[in-house]
């Protein structure tokens, strides 16, 4: 799983140094907040980092309803390897390359056939992909990941006198001064730029 900051930016943030027996304890708020703020955007907000050799970990397939039409929509994705098509139920998928990806860099967003129509069907279109908005972490991301995780450290720090508290996810913050407060709020900002929203 694709996380959005280290444990060394975070210590660098909190002008401290992670003591290295909590790093694993880091390791794992890291990878549990990076994942909250996909959920937080509703959409994988960095697709994970293309694998060497045949068998990319990177690639993943996903299931589309055929519409019937040249355009289809489909998720945020950073790269397009395969595209079938199958019968009204998904069945006899057949690989085509007869694709156009739009927009034509990342993120893409919609596949047009150059020819025919994406066959009306229930889950009858694979398309293997990174999905993602991002190839690669953006800075914004970074640091509003590094600021909540270092929020979640405040918390769990014995001690630490908290002038602010607040749940966020399955987490709970702590900001020891109002520089930690307004960058909380600056992260929450962030995140709320790239929320997708259904309609």
């Amino acid at each position: 799983m694709r996380k959005y900051t280290t444990a060394e930016k975070i210590g660098d943030y909190m002008l401290i140094d992670i003591d290295p027996t909590f790093e694993d304890k880091v390791d794992g708020w890291i990878e549990g907040v990076s994942r909250m703020l996909d959920q937080a955007a509703n959409r994988k907000l960095v697709a994970e980092e293309a694998g060497e050799g045949e068998e990319d970990a990177s690639l993943e397939d996903k299931y589309f309803d055929g519409n019937g039409q040249r355009f289809l929509t489909i998720d945020d994705c950073v790269e397009v390897e395969e595209v079938a098509i199958g019968d009204i139920n998904g069945d006899n998928e057949e690989e085509t390359e007869d694709y156009l990806t739009y927009p034509r860099i990342a993120p893409i967003r919609r596949l047009i056939l150059k020819g025919g129509v994406f066959s009306a069907g229930v889950q009858n279109v694979r398309v293997k992909a990174r999905w993602g908005l991002f190839a690669d972490v953006p800075k914004d991301i970074e640091l509003a990941c590094t600021i909540i995780v270092a929020g979640v450290i405040n918390a769990s720090t014995p001690g630490k006198q908290a002038i602010k508290s607040e749940s966020i996810g399955n987490y709970q913050v702590a900001y020891t001064d109002e520089k930690g407060i307004a960058d909380f709020d600056r992260a929450k900002s962030i995140i709320d730029t790239y929320r997708k929203h259904d309609f």
